[in-house]
């Protein structure tokens, strides 16, 4: 099964969208589970957007929205709790470093393991 990729809006400058086709694969590369669990992945339609002001009102960030079968074949993303929800990665821009994961099931998705978050967004330095 090829990579998950993201689905871009129509708004997207060409530039922008140059820049998330080279930084996407980089928060592969650092969310086993999005590569392990990628039959129960789907891009969510035009949920992938560009934000300003996303970081601590400084930064901006591409939204990638993904959203998890409703009945997933793998059953640790029922442990997760994470089956029909919606998860976003917000990747800085343009810098690319970090990737931030709000919801604590988005976050076990990533890293493919049960954390406790209490609350708290996940941040990814991603190289």
């Amino acid at each position: 099964m090829p990579p998950l990729q993201p689905e871009y809006t129509a708004a997207m400058t060409p530039e922008v969208r140059a820049w998330a086709d080279s930084a996407w694969p980089k928060v592969l590369a650092n969310c086993a589970g999005l590569r392990h669990y990628r039959e129960d992945l789907s891009a969510v339609p035009a949920g992938s957007r560009l934000v300003e002001r996303y970081f601590e009102d400084r930064d901006a960030a591409l939204i990638v929205a993904i959203r998890v079968a409703e009945q997933p074949a793998y059953a640790r993303l029922r442990e997760f709790a994470a089956q029909g929800h919606r998860c976003e990665f917000a990747i800085e821009y343009p810098a690319g470093s970090a990737v931030q994961i709000g919801q604590r099931w988005c976050q076990q998705l990533c890293l493919d393991r049960p954390i406790d978050s209490a609350g708290q967004d996940l941040r990814l330095g991603l190289r």
